[in-house]
């Protein structure tokens, strides 16, 4: 008996580093799939200010991806004669989740959809509709930080259709926008665009290094398609170089921030637009599709006789 007891410990090793080396013992940071009463771990940043007005969150029913349940953002911003309102005005509403353990290589993976008319989406006034932030703790002037963003294709968005683009930089201003409708800058420029009232799937992996060489991958796809691939560079500078000496890493995701209007560019318009997000992971390791994730079984072949 003894003997059996001793196989059957090590048959459990073994399974136990196969399934550590296939990724199941990763550590997922933050799960949410928003089917709880309310769900937890996140902190809200509902802006109602700077002409932004009546903008909610809330958890709902009729549109969700998996489930029984998505949050919805509902942003709102006034449509006021020129300066009565900064010219430059956005509603910075999102969901925040604190990290903690300055983790340096971590995935993000969420599903967002974009609801408004289609012959609104494309309209005046044209705007920026970022999607997800990604910080250090305490960010303030100096620090930095970097974003997934969808802009409208082309200068004058005479299509209905956005495509997603990377930017990064300081919280003064100063930063670098890296455009999704240039292939050089990294870019799958065929399978990057977003259009309304549909789904979408966007898993990115940060890797941060030494100061100007972080790597960045983003994978989007229409929710059910395969993942493609839309973004993959390196010497990237997505940290501060202070940031970098005292090895600080991710401190904060904000999912959902913001919509972004330059008056002075564009014409005046009401914006009441609604955002959609669901089932949201950030982890140390890949995440997928959320038809993709299961358990492994044993590897094929796999044996062990126990014998007396």
């Amino acid at each position: 008996m003894a003997f059996k007891r001793i196989i059957k410990l090590i048959s459990m090793v073994v399974m136990g580093l196969f399934l550590s080396s296939s990724g199941v013992f990763s550590e997922v940071l933050v799960k949410d799939d928003f089917e709880g009463s309310r769900p937890e771990g996140y902190s809200l940043w509902l802006q109602n200010t700077n002409c932004c007005t009546d903008t909610t969150v809330d958890f709902i029913t009729d549109v969700v991806h998996s489930g029984s349940k998505s949050v919805r953002v509902n942003y709102v911003l006034d449509d006021s004669p020129r300066g009565d309102c900064q010219l430059h005005q956005d509603n910075n509403t999102s969901l925040i989740y604190k990290v903690s353990g300055n983790v340096t290589h971590y995935f993000f993976r969420g599903y967002f959809r974009i609801e408004t008319a289609e012959d609104h989406f494309c309209n005046n006034p044209i705007i920026q509709r970022k999607l997800v932030y990604f910080k250090p703790q305490g960010w303030g002037s100096g620090s930095w930080a970097f974003f997934i963003v969808a802009w409208p294709w082309g200068s004058n968005c005479t299509q209905n259709g956005y495509n997603v683009s990377v930017a990064y930089g300081n919280a003064g201003g100063t930063g670098t926008t890296l455009w999704g409708d240039d292939g050089s800058a990294g870019f799958d420029t065929k399978n990057n665009h977003v259009y309304p009232n549909q789904w979408y799937y966007l898993e990115m992996e940060a890797k941060y290094a030494s100061y100007g060489n972080d790597s960045l991958k983003v994978w989007m796809s229409a929710s059910g398609s395969d993942p493609v691939l839309i973004f993959d560079r390196t010497g990237l500078a997505l940290r501060s170089p202070s940031d970098v000496e005292n090895n600080i890493g991710l401190g904060v995701v904000e999912v959902g921030r913001q919509v972004d209007v330059s008056r002075s560019d564009y014409s005046l318009g009401h914006i009441n637009e609604f955002r959609y997000w669901d089932d949201i992971v950030i982890s140390t390791e890949k995440v997928g599709p959320i038809s993709s994730v299961a358990v492994p079984g044993p590897p094929q072949n796999f044996k062990i006789n126990i014998t007396p």
